[in-house]
């Protein structure tokens, strides 16, 4: 047993459907309006996001950080290059 620092493991998980429909739409949203979104700003948004009903969208489990929400976008904006 040596005295180095256990790395914390890291699971990746997919994006929801549910996710990325939500995500998508802030982005087209923000290309129509000229305004980029804040993916700070989404990302507390997300944890606020209720349905008609008042339920919550999004399960606890399904909450983005700013940093994953921000790689969505870039991927989004490559695709988008790549098409024009």
């Amino acid at each position: 047993m040596g005295w180095a620092l256990k790395s914390a493991t890291v699971t990746r998980k997919n994006f929801t459907t549910t996710q990325k429909t939500y995500l998508t739409e802030v982005f087209q949203e923000g290309e129509r309006t000229g305004q980029k979104a804040d993916p700070t700003e989404i990302s507390k948004a997300m944890r606020r996001a209720k349905h008609s009903d008042g339920s919550s969208i999004f399960e606890k489990d399904d909450f983005l950080t700013p940093l994953q929400i921000a790689g969505f976008f870039s991927r989004l904006t490559a695709k988008k290059k790549l098409l024009h």
